[in-house]
């Protein structure tokens, strides 16, 4: 196979991904389901999607490890890589779905509170919000003047909601560029 023809099939692969991650960001639900007069943020399709495919490759490698093995000359370090991307990809898997089972992002129209993974609570009012921003994780986080950011991810359903919410909340005293962080976002998503 030549060089031209592994960059294509690169890019087909890419293009590919890309997507599929498209069509499941349009599946995504703009709002959030309510109960008691709070509105949670829920696991979306990007998120169950990153679930069955992890506990997917988890099974097949430790199918392959267990049951197939391999033939090379260099086998021994073969199964050894496995079983570390095994373990590796079994780990992160279960963080996922520990993480979709625990956290809990809600809101009303009075404040916004977050439950961690260690179960605790972090919790703001609307008019104590100060900053928001992004992580290069690709997560949004809001904090108050004073304590800890709370987190939440865009691949929620009831994201948009709460991305409106905020923005209804934001101080007009914000520098610039954090007040264009949310506007831009803001109409990204609305589009």
């Amino acid at each position: 196979m030549t060089a031209g023809h592994r960059i294509v099939e690169c890019l087909v692969i890419g293009a590919a991904v890309m997507t599929v991650q498209a069509i499941l960001f349009r599946l995504q639900r703009r709002n959030a389901p309510m109960q008691d007069g709070w509105r949670y943020l829920a696991p979306g399709p990007m998120v169950w999607t990153g679930l069955v495919l992890g506990f997917g490759l988890t099974g097949l490698f430790s199918y392959v490890y267990l049951f197939v093995g391999s033939a090379r000359p260099d086998a021994e370090f073969q199964m050894k890589m496995l079983l570390i991307l095994t373990v590796s990809f079994n780990l992160l898997t279960v963080l996922i779905a520990y993480s979709t089972v625990v956290e809990e992002v809600r809101w009303s129209e009075t404040g916004i509170e977050r439950r961690t993974l260690l179960f605790s609570r972090r919790a703001m009012t609307w008019p104590q919000l100060a900053a928001v921003g992004i992580e290069m994780s690709g997560y949004w986080w809001i904090r108050s003047y004073e304590g800890p950011k709370i987190r939440f991810s865009p691949y929620s359903n009831g994201f948009d909601q709460l991305v409106r919410k905020i923005a209804e909340n934001l101080p007009t005293d914000l520098p610039p560029a954090e007040a264009d962080v949310i506007a831009q976002a803001a109409l990204a998503r609305a589009r």
